[in-house]
């Protein structure tokens, strides 16, 4: 198997933002702390940006079952159980952007944190997160109505979705990708799987399979793909390619 780049794939099949567009953005703000959330909340509202609060990542995985967010503002030290009187976590947000980045991986997170560990900002930035912000919470207030513009920008970029039934092929060529920084990348281990994310994240910019998959539902994905009237690239990949 060999991969071109994407961006020739994708060249002139994206709509490009309008220059200085503003949005408003849906925003999912996950803090324990209500004065926290009540100063991001009355910050980001200044600029008419939609913000739904959450006291915890359990709160927060139940909003996330029912509406799509343009982004996420998480604190990384919660209670594990959702119980303010429990002890503070220092990981708990680091298991929710785990789960973010498995079950939603095409909504942004940014992670704030007044005790980043050494090495722990990079550990997040990898587990998926766009940015990291780091408290004093009063200097971190002072910019933070300039975060969503991050949100804007990452969700701008093209969806690509991966589908092999190899593990190991769908993760290296997601890390490769997402290496750029210039892709949002779903991943899918077969052709059912595959219209299942199509349906619940709509149809990808450009869309790599693997046509020699177990099942031998390769080809009919890319013709039920078709059917429907999709318009993004389609690349096949295969490690033997008939001649018929």
């Amino acid at each position: 198997k060999s991969l071109y780049s994407p961006a020739k794939l994708l060249k002139n099949k994206m709509d490009a933002p309008a220059s200085g567009q503003k949005l408003e953005l849906e925003i999912l703000l996950v803090d324990d702390d209500a004065r926290n959330r009540m100063l991001i909340k009355d910050c980001l509202e200044i600029d008419l940006h939609r913000v739904t609060e959450a006291a915890n990542p359990q709160e927060a995985l139940k909003y996330l079952e029912t509406k799509r967010y343009d982004g996420i503002i998480s604190d990384k030290e919660m209670p594990e159980d959702g119980n303010p009187q429990s002890a503070i976590k220092e990981r708990t947000g680091l298991v929710f952007l785990e789960r973010v980045s498995k079950d939603y991986p095409l909504t942004p997170v940014m992670m704030m944190s007044g005790n980043w560990q050494a090495r722990e900002e990079e550990e997040v930035i990898y587990k998926g997160a766009i940015r990291t912000l780091t408290k004093p919470f009063l200097e971190m207030v002072k910019t933070i109505r300039g975060f969503p513009a991050d949100f804007t920008a990452y969700n701008a970029r093209p969806f690509i979705l991966v589908v092999d039934d190899e593990e190991l092929i769908r993760d290296l060529i997601k890390d490769m990708l997402s290496d750029t920084k210039q892709y949002r990348i779903v991943t899918a281990g077969s052709g059912k799987a595959a219209m299942e994310k199509i349906e619940r994240y709509g149809a990808p910019h450009l869309m790599l399979t693997d046509i020699a998959m177990a099942g031998g539902d390769g080809i009919e994905l890319v013709e039920d793909y078709r059917e429907r009237n999709h318009s993004g690239v389609v690349y096949a990949m295969s490690g033997v390619f008939n001649q018929q």
